[in-house]
């Protein structure tokens, strides 16, 4: 009997050894596997550009590096926001090269201010090929502008004109203007690109931070 208590105290001495022996050796060896978490990839088109948010219409829009934003304007009917590549100020009206303008209503007719958040003229805009022009004259304007649609896209499934315009007033130069046009959720989101100095990168520019547009969920 007392041979019998000596084995097995000597066999459960044994496990215990062999299993810390087990462990010290193989512990290192010994994994968890974590689900990965996916992360969003940046788009490289992007990569050294800024991000502008605004909270209040629930959108954020990117512009390029070392740019400055401008002070919002807000009115009854729409929105405003400008870009700039400089700080200049004039004592008349912000520098702004590009404004990026959303109207703050649904199905927008408003044809007081150059046309600029009208149902009206983007359902005239969808109706035409690329390359028409056209001439408009304005409620409250003294300016006759002509259209040109140079192309049209899509953005997350909604469409977008790219229009250049040439308003022209008697007795002064001739303002040269493009515009990008989207309704989106039945609001006109429209970027234009000021010529003050002729930079023949405006267009793409505007085009590149159009399509930049994200809204939150």
């Amino acid at each position: 009997m007392k041979n019998k208590k000596i084995l097995l105290s000597l066999i459960a001495f044994l496990v215990i050894v062999s299993g810390y022996f087990v462990w010290t050796t193989h512990g290192d060896d010994i994994t968890f596997r974590i689900s990965p978490t996916s992360t969003p990839t940046p788009d490289p088109e992007y990569a050294d550009w800024n991000t502008y948010t605004n909270d209040e219409y629930g959108f954020s829009i990117k512009y390029p590096k070392n740019w400055f934003v401008r002070e919002e304007i807000q009115n009854e009917t729409s929105f405003t926001q400008g870009f700039s590549y400089n700080s200049i100020t004039t004592t008349t009206l912000p520098y702004d090269v590009i404004n990026f303008t959303l109207s703050s209503e649904n199905n927008p007719i408003d044809k007081t201010q150059f046309w600029s958040f009208s149902s009206e003229k983007f359902d005239y805009l969808s109706k035409q090929e690329i390359g028409t022009k056209t001439a408009v004259s304005f409620l409250a304007s003294t300016y006759e502008t002509e259209f040109e649609i140079k192309n049209n896209f899509g953005i997350n499934g909604y469409s977008c004109y790219l229009v250049d315009i040439k308003a022209i007033s008697e007795g002064t130069e001739p303002f040269y203007n493009s515009e990008i046009e989207c309704l989106i959720n039945h609001k006109i989101y429209k970027i234009s690109a000021s010529h003050y100095d002729n930079r023949s990168d405006l267009p793409e520019i505007s085009e590149k931070m159009i399509k930049s547009i994200q809204f939150d969920n």
